[in-house]
Parts: C-alpha cells; sequence; structure tokens
C-alpha cells in the first residue's frame, strides 16, 4: 500500500533526517536493558548498542541506542547535564525541551524530536514532557521503577499544533559498559562446509529460497553422527549459526542459541515457535521448543512436523521477530547455464491511487526458480515491464528514489530506497505505474548466466478502468536465446470452468445444491485447522439426506460459522464394493462446486475435497469417506499420514486453487438429540430469580431466570445467558449445592457442544500448551434463599467445547428471589461513543452502554425497561420508512432490543448483554443523547439524558430544576417542559400534562 505522506507518519517517503546532537569524547560500548511497550503493555528488553561520551570537562554527556531502531540513523544521541551527588553517586538531567534528532516531511516542515518524560491520561494519551533524571552510579547509568507499575515513562516525541506525540516509550532503561563479547556459534576447524539451497516460506506466507551454508563435524567415531550447523534458517536475521547434533537420520538444534544482534541493537534467539492460550488471562502465549531435521541418504534435509514446527528468532522474553515454515534443504552446486526462468505469476493491477498519487499499483509473485524447477542465483535474475508490447524504462525524473538515472532490468527482489515505487518482501513485489496511456501491463522474468540470457513468457493483466484481454503469456521477448512461445489461453475463458458465469452483482453466498431425501440428524467429531494447531470439534453437521435412488448423498453444515450459513451442502456419491466384501465409500468429486461467494472483488468456489501442494500452486483431488450401513460417515487414517489435507479449496474464476480450511479424522454418526438435554420433572416447583455477575466480555448481567426445585434437585436456567434457557441440574446437601460437570447445553455458533463447568487451567509440558479442566460447580443457599456460586472469581459457571475449549463463562454469579418490579429510577446510560464512518451516507452509529442494574444493587425488569434517543433537545423516533427492519415507528427502545435483521449490519442491535449499537440516519444535528426510562405499572421514571457532541465531548443534562439530582419522581408519561424535556413534579411552571398545559 502507499506510503501516505502527513505529518503524524514519521517513516514516509521523503523522510529526511538529521542528528543535532553531536557527540564529544571518545564513545565508550554499552549494554541496556529496559521495559519497552509492546500490545500487551510492557516487556523487558536487552540490546548492545548503547554508546556513552563525555565532554572534555565531565559536566555533559551524550548517550545514543535509547531508541535508534526506529529512525533511518545509526546514532540518535540525547545530550545531558551531569551533575556530582553524595557518596559517588551523581544525576544526569535531559532537558525535554532540547532537540535530540530533525525529521523533514515532503512538506518541508521540521519536525523535532526530543526525549522526556511522558505523563498520560486515563485514556493513555501524553500530557505532559518533563525533564528525564537519570542516576549516574560510577560507569552505570539507569532510571529504576517498579516493573509492575511504571510511573516514569521515557518517551521520544513531538509536538505540533501544541498536541504530543510520542513515537516510541519505554521505563526502567539501565545501561551498563559492555566488553563487546558475543557468545555466537562458531565452526570448528574440522568443520566441512558445504552450499545448501534453503527453501523456505516466511511467516507471512512469502516463499524464499537462499544460498546457504551447512557445515559438518563427524563424530570421533567417524560414523555420519556429529554435529550439524547450519546458518540462513532464518534470513531476516542474516548468516548466524546454530548449532545440530545427528543421530541415525534426525538432526536436533536445542532452543535458546544466541543469533547476535538484528536491526541495530536487539538479541535474538533461535528455537521452534508453538503458540497456545493461556485461557486463565486470556492471552496468547508462546513457547518454543527444540527442532528436529530429518535427512536423506543423498544428504537432502527436510523440517520435521512442517504445520507444527517453526524456527523462530525471538526476543528473551518471547516475543517473536521473524518465524519460517516447511523448511527443505539441498545440496547446491553452482552451474554457468542459462536456464528458463518461470513465468512471474499472480499479477493483479489496481487504481485506487489513481486519483490520489495519478498511478496504478502492479503486485505480481516471482520465484527464483527455472521452469523444471532449479534453483536460480538471485543476484543473476530480474524482471522487465511491459506497457502494452513496449518494455518500459524506469527513469530518476519520475522515480526519484532508484539507484541509477534508468532502469529497464529491475533486480530480482529490488526495493527503492523508501521501499517507496518498488517495495519486494521475499517473492512479493509492488511496483507504481505512472503513465496512463496503456491497456494492459505484462512483467516478463529475466536469467543471465555464462554469457547467455534466457527469458520467460510474459505475462499480461488489463489495466482495470478497461484493457485489451485475459489471454496468458505473450511470445517470450528472446534475449540471446529467446524466450518461448506463451500460451494464449481460452479468450474470454476460465480453464476447466469455463460453465461458470462471471459476478453478475449478486453479492452473498450461493450454494450449489438443495438436498433430496429424508434428513438424518448427525452429530461430528474430528478436528480442525487454527493458527493454534489442529483442535477438536465435536458438534451438529444439521442434517445429513440420504437421497431415494441410495447413490447419492449430502452433508451439510461442516462449515456454518464461517459462512453464516446453513445452506451449505456437498453432494456425495454412494461407492459400494462390487464383491459384496469390503468398506463402502462416500466419493465427494474434485470438480463438484459445493458453495459460490459472490463479493464485490470476485466470485469464488468452494469445493469440498483433499488438496496437495504441486509446483506453485495447490490442486484438487476427490475426498473419499468411509461409509458404513449403520450410516456412519468417517475417515480417520489422516491422523497418522499428515500430509492429507481435507477440507475446503476455494477456486477463482482463472481456476487458481487456496485452501481455505482444513479438518482431520472427519466421523459422523446419527445423534437423537432428544435424549441428551437437561429437563425438569414434572413434580418440580418453579421460582423466578434475578441472576447478577460479570460476563466474559466484562460486561454486567442482571436477568430474569428460573429455578426449579424437586426435593434436594434444583435446576438452573439462566446461568449461562449467552446459551439461552438450558437447564442444568444440581443437588442439595445441607446449605450446599453442587452442580455436576459435563452437562450438555446445545449447539452453539452452528457446531459446538458446550457443558457446564469450572474453569482450571493447567500447564501442559508435553505439548508446551495450557489445559483447561473442568470440576464441578458448587453454590450455597442463604437463609433469604439467595444462592451464591462459591469462590466467585476463581469457580465460575463456563460453557466450553468437549476438548476444553472455552467459550463462554460468568463470573460472581449470585441468584435472588424475583418479587416483581419495583419503582425506582433508572440510571443514565454509561461510555457512550459517536463514530461518523459512514457519514458520507448520511449514518452516524451511536455505542452506548445500558445496564439493569442500578449501582445500589437495586434490579430493574428489563421487561420494564427502555431508552430513548435524543438529537439536540428533541426526541427522536425511529420511523419505518427509514428503518425498514423495525416492527414501527417508535420512540421508546425496549431494553436489549435488536431489529429484525439481527446481525452486524442491524441498524439497532444489543451485543454482548449490555452494549448497543445504533445507526443514526440523520446527520442535522450538533449533540446526540441516551436517556433510560423505566415504568412499573403507571408509574414512570427518567434518568438524566447522557450527550455527547460531534466533537466527541459528553455531558449530562438533568431536567429543570433538580439541580443534577437523579429525577426520582417524575410524573407519568406524556409530562413535558416547554422544549419538549420530560418534567419531574418540582418544574414550575408551565408543563405539558397529558397533552395540556398547566401551570405549577
Amino acid at each position: 500500500m502507499k506510503h501516505i505522506l502527513t505529518l503524524l507518519l514519521l517513516c514516509c517517503a521523503t523522510l529526511v533526517s538529521r542528528a543535532d546532537v553531536v557527540p564529544e569524547g571518545a564513545p565508550v560500548n554499552y549494554k541496556m536493558s529496559a521495559q519497552l511497550v509492546g500490545l500487551n503493555g510492557f516487556a523487558p528488553a536487552n540490546w548492545i548498542a548503547s554508546k556513552v561520551s563525555y565532554s572534555a570537562d565531565g559536566k555533559t554527556a551524550y548517550i545514543s541506542g535509547f531508541f535508534s531502531l526506529d529512525y533511518p540513523v545509526d546514532q540518535l544521541w540525547v545530550k545531558g547535564r551531569v551533575e556530582a551527588g553524595v557518596g559517588g553517586k551523581g544525576t544526569i538531567t535531559i532537558d525535554c525541551n532540547e532537540t535530540a534528532l530533525t525529521v523533514k516531511t515532503d512538506a518541508g516542515e521540521d519536525l523535532e524530536l526530543k526525549m522526556g518524560e511522558i505523563t498520560f491520561d486515563s485514556n493513555d494519551n501524553p500530557v505532559e514532557a518533563r525533564n528525564v533524571v537519570l542516576t549516574k552510579d560510577g560507569d552505570r547509568i539507569y532510571l529504576k521503577d517498579d516493573a509492575s507499575r511504571p510511573s516514569h515513562i521515557l518517551g521520544l516525541y513531538y509536538t505540533h499544533d501544541d498536541i504530543i506525540y510520542v513515537r516510541a516509550r519505554m521505563h526502567s532503561p539501565d545501561l551498563t559498559p559492555y566488553d563487546g563479547h558475543v557468545n555466537l556459534v562458531e565452526l570448528p576447524a574440522a568443520a566441512k562446509v558445504q552450499d545448501y539451497i534453503y527453501h523456505t516460506y516466511k511467516w507471512y506466507g512469502a516463499k524464499e529460497d537462499v544460498i546457504g551454508h551447512v557445515a559438518v563435524a563427524p563424530s570421533a567415531d567417524g560414523s555420519a553422527d556429529g554435529d550439524y550447523y547450519f546458518d540462513s534458517l532464518l534470513p531476516d536475521v542474516g548468516r548466524a549459526w546454530v548449532k545440530g547434533t545427528r543421530k541415525g537420520n534426525t538432526i536436533t538444534l536445542p532452543n535458546d542459541q544466541y543469533l547476535g544482534i538484528s536491526n541495530g541493537f536487539y538479541v535474538y534467539y533461535f528455537g521452534n515457535l508453538v503458540t497456545g492460550v493461556d485461557y486463565e488471562n486470556m492471552v496468547n502465549i508462546e513457547e518454543f521448543a527444540e527442532i528436529t531435521f530429518s535427512i536423506d541418504n543423498a544428504g537432502k534435509i527436510k523440517l520435521n512436523n512442517q504445520s507444527k514446527a517453526n524456527p523462530g528468532a525471538y526476543f528473551p522474553d518471547g516475543n517473536v521477530f521473524g518465524a519460517t515454515y516447511n523448511h527443505t534443504l539441498e545440496p547446491y552446486e553452482s552451474s554457468d547455464a542459462a536456464l528458463e526462468p518461470s513465468a512471474p505469476y499472480d499479477i493483479s493491477v489496481g487504481d485506487e491511487f489513481l486519483e490520489e498519487y495519478g498511478g496504478y499499483v502492479l503486485d505480481f509473485l516471482q520465484d527464483n526458480v527455472s521452469v523444471d524447477g532449479q534453483y536460480l542465483e538471485p543476484s543473476k535474475l530480474g524482471y522487465y515491464i511491459y506497457l502494452d508490447d513496449e518494455r518500459f524504462t524506469f527513469r530518476r525524473d519520475e522515480y526519484p528514489y532508484i539507484d541509477s538515472e534508468e532502469m529497464t532490468l529491475v533486480p530480482f527482489g529490488y526495493s527503492d530506497i523508501y521501499n517507496y515505487d518498488f517495495n519486494s518482501q521475499a517473492n512479493m513485489n509492488e511496483v507504481y505505474i505512472y503513465r496512463t496511456d496503456w491497456t494492459r501491463i505484462g512483467v516478463q522474468a529475466v536469467y543471465s548466466n555464462g554469457g547467455e540470457t534466457k527469458t520467460s513468457a510474459i505475462i499480461y493483466v488489463d489495466r482495470p478502468d478497461g484493457g485489451n484481454d485475459n489471454g496468458g503469456g505473450d511470445e517470450g521477448d528472446g534475449g540471446d536465446n529467446g524466450g518461448d512461445e506463451g500460451d494464449d489461453g481460452d479468450e474470454g475463458g476460465y480453464g476447466e470452468y469455463d460453465d461458470l458465469a462471471e459476478n453478475d452483482g449478486s453479492l452473498g453466498i450461493h450454494s450449489t445444491y438443495k438436498p433430496v431425501g429424508t434428513p438424518m440428524p448427525y452429530i461430528m467429531n474430528g478436528f480442525y485447522d487454527t493458527p493454534y494447531g489442529m483442535m477438536q470439534i465435536i458438534g451438529f453437521s444439521n442434517t445429513v439426506y440420504f437421497a431415494d435412488d441410495g447413490k447419492t448423498v449430502y452433508v451439510g453444515s461442516f462449515l456454518p460459522r464461517d459462512f453464516k450459513t446453513n445452506e451449505f451442502w456437498a453432494k456425495g456419491k454412494i461407492v459400494r464394493p462390487k464383491s459384496g466384501s469390503g468398506q463402502a465409500k462416500i466419493v465427494f468429486d474434485a470438480d463438484e462446486v459445493a458453495l459460490t461467494l459472490n463479493e464485490d472483488y470476485g466470485t469464488y468456489r468452494f469445493h469440498l475435497c483433499e488438496y496437495y501442494e504441486e509446483d506453485r500452486g495447490w490442486k484438487c483431488k476427490n475426498l473419499e469417506l468411509n461409509y458404513d450401513e449403520d450410516g456412519r460417515i468417517y475417515i480417520d487414517d489422516n491422523e497418522a499420514n499428515p500430509q492429507r489435507h481435507l477440507g475446503l479449496c476455494m477456486t477463482d474464476l482463472e481456476g487458481n486453487a487456496y485452501p481455505y480450511f482444513e479438518f482431520r479424522c472427519i466421523d459422523l454418526k446419527p445423534f437423537d438429540l432428544s435424549t441428551e438435554f437437561t429437563e425438569i420433572p414434572a413434580t418440580a416447583t418453579v421460582s423466578e430469580y434475578v441472576y447478577t455477575g460479570n460476563s466474559s466480555f466484562s460486561s454486567t448481567i442482571a436477568q430474569k431466570g428460573r429455578v426449579a426445585v424437586d426435593g434436594d434437585d434444583y435446576y438452573f436456567d439462566s446461568l449461562l445467558p449467552e446459551m439461552g434457557n438450558v437447564w442444568v441440574k444440581g443437588t442439595r446437601e445441607g446449605q450446599r449445592i453442587t452442580l455436576q460437570n459435563d452437562q450438555y447445553l446445545g449447539n452453539g455458533l452452528g457446531y459446538y457442544l458446550y457443558y457446564n463447568g469450572v474453569e482450571r487451567t493447567k500447564y501442559n509440558e508435553l505439548y508446551g500448551n495450557w489445559d483447561i479442566m473442568q470440576t464441578d460447580l458448587t453454590m450455597t443457599v442463604g437463609r433469604d434463599g439467595s444462592i451464591t456460586v462459591d469462590n466467585g472469581s476463581k469457580a465460575f459457571p463456563g460453557a466450553y467445547t468437549a476438548v476444553g475449549y472455552l467459550y463462554y463463562y460468568v463470573q460472581n454469579m449470585r441468584l435472588a428471589p424475583y418479587n416483581g418490579p419495583v419503582v425506582a429510577a433508572p440510571e443514565p446510560p454509561s461510555e457512550i461513543e459517536l463514530y461518523d464512518q459512514y457519514n458520507d451516507y448520511g449514518v452516524f452509529c451511536l455505542v452506548f452502554r445500558l445496564c439493569n442494574l442500578k449501582t445500589d444493587g437495586t434490579f430493574l425488569d428489563p421487561d420494564c425497561l427502555s431508552y430513548r434517543i435524543w438529537l439536540d433537545d428533541e426526541p427522536y423516533t425511529f420511523r419505518k420508512r427509514q428503518y425498514p427492519n423495525i416492527d414501527s415507528d417508535m420512540e421508546l427502545v425496549p431494553y436489549g432490543y435488536t431489529d429484525r435483521r439481527g446481525d452486524e449490519y442491524a441498524d439497532i442491535v444489543c451485543r454482548d448483554i449490555n452494549w448497543n449499537v445504533v445507526n443514526l440516519r440523520e446527520d442535522m444535528f450538533e449533540r446526540v443523547g441516551v436517556q433510560t426510562v423505566y415504568t412499573v405499572g403507571d408509574e414512570t421514571r427518567y434518568s438524566p439524558i447522557l450527550y455527547i457532541g460531534l466533537d466527541g465531548r459528553t455531558s449530562t443534562v438533568y431536567p429543570e430544576g433538580i439541580d443534577n439530582a437523579i429525577c426520582d419522581d417524575a410524573l407519568p408519561l406524556p409530562s413535558y417542559d416547554l422544549v419538549g424535556r420530560p418534567a419531574c413534579s418540582s418544574v414550575k411552571g408551565i408543563v405539558i400534562e397529558g397533552g395540556k398545559a398547566v401551570l405549577r
């Protein structure tokens, strides 16, 4: 994406910087530790690129390395005033008003970057910058704080229009002299070094082939076992050696090998990245372990367990810098042959920057391999760009950041000075084209070696606002030997998908099949792919249909959550063995389209199939499931063969295939839904209760529920509001009620099964992740009939999958008998926000929180509660002509109301229990307010109106004459003052009461 030039984005295209502070004296190397801010707060980090020098009189100190990673200078120096102290200690004071670095933008403005101690408000906005006072103890320089509650936050900042902008921040810096020793892995003199090709993929999916080295130090007995050294497993870190030991055909590389200093100063370690989830704290965790490779007789080395083992470089605190996967290493011998390069692919061109910059953005992938799969040296590879049939030359007057005055052959993986017009990441390339007098653009690979040059076919794509054809490759340019003639393709066709029409403008999801036959409910057991590995699922496939012909089966809802539809059906063919013995199969044809997805940017087809990687793309083949005559449909053999990929493969109109969803060991069995749910006996006595607590979304829960009692058996139906009114059973003994774990709650998110229980976490050392275990839930009955979940913050009702994946939980649950609504004044809404992201359409988005539990614990019956929207000083009416999904015109919106659309595009929706989102189809107002209304019988109470203005400022408006007191005695509707606001009994003067003017 184009690097937009603004004052707030410092790393911009034409950023020019200079160091304003020039050090005096000989600099001394220092090692620095600090707490750096990251996604999850402050995290420890260490680096070794700091330097300290002093003036000749010793009164001025110069320190570098605080924030050098963030700027295109090697040394960012700050100057401090040295003062002697008591007991050999002193201080170094850094003036927060002194410029350390100046950054000049395209607009010619100078942004002066300074270092100061920053204070922040409750919303994490910088408020003030103060001088930094460091302690100097001999050679050591530090500013220490409690790491868990930092108060001294150092920041590199600038000001613009009197607003402080913080570019980087830290606390607790500690600098100590460093002798320069680095504990890197070194090769022994006897090691034999050999060139290898490292085939790998980066963590963001880019393919990269590099020449590296493998060094072998044989064992003393002369066997193949011994030490192996690798230097290019992590290209982003550079050629840092890591060491492993071979035993048999397995090479094991231990974790925590030091890799050196990257990007200026950070220290990295090598290891296998294993991700998991800490469910107790609800955060992602990353653990590291050793890595194993297998080696064959030809010397080819392959990473084991490709989907689970990812070599990575990371900080000592575990934050990952770079990870790669799918490593294959093979011996390499250089050659002088000029090989034909493979053509660029996945070419696209967009005009999203045409209006702003007058240019198009060209994206394509280029691999450094020949057409027959041989490695091509990157230094001898490049590409040409063609506009129509003319080879294009990039000239510096239009591309000011290229390396020469003009450039026709672009080197492989080329990026210009600021990654501005040319940006390459491994095999991914982005080029900006500013000419507009063309109808199609092409890319051609060029490889020169041994005095010869060979080229690929030119691969063209049309200009997005009008062009020629989609024909595939044209005739190669030739070079010395000439390129081969490319395939022109089918005019306007889509390969093997010629029968598929282009996007007809009907956006959304369209199922190819409608099931035929008698439905049979099934339960599904299997595993599906997640960012944390394969996760087990147990849930429903809505139904399986067997057609009357006995040969066809329709399996539905493998993936309903992903497509927001229950109309996903895959059609299979039942194949029985001809001999009458053996395993029957259900075969899903890889060419059968199960689902079509039309979106603004294209049409895609989804196939239920088995897919595999071949060359540079994915291929699909038929999926075969075992079928037993008792109705079971399953496949259980790919756990032993993890390279089998089962699931959905997505194809576009050009026939390119992309894996979308993967599962393993699928097993579907007929399921009787009626036997699994807890039901209350006819003899049970049912009472209404108020359920209060805090949900996993941090929302306060306050709702009516039921408790049924039958002797010592207790039944509860609202412990988990997200699951609906589902009964769970407990047994009372004395004042203690015990709810047995693993009670079936139903089917959430389309297919999961949930159970009730208590969350306990335990670290699983075998798999390097956190397990969730469930135990029985206990509750205590009070003398007043109230019921409280024991150990509120540690034991709580939870809904989770059969393998322990937590979906939803409630904390601090308490149940109190409900005796009907009481008249009370409601409290105003809170946490109000107003967004104008839809302002081009005349729509503002209002978000606010509305809870039916007062701060004094008074429960407000949801059936009696509603809210009113105010635009300026007028109550707003939602009218059906503007909001077609509401039931009728309404001024009062019921508590928890969601309109009939019910999804993320609804105009009025209640989410996560207490959060409300309202789309206002109005734009003629200065502020918008929300007021809570509570009606019990013929009495109505109002809250103050909570307003938010277009400037984001909030205010609370109370009815006249109340002086910031909540109106607890408002008259029944309708009673208004002369500007239409609800009027309390204390309001004097003329009011509108019951539609008439009344003098009080």
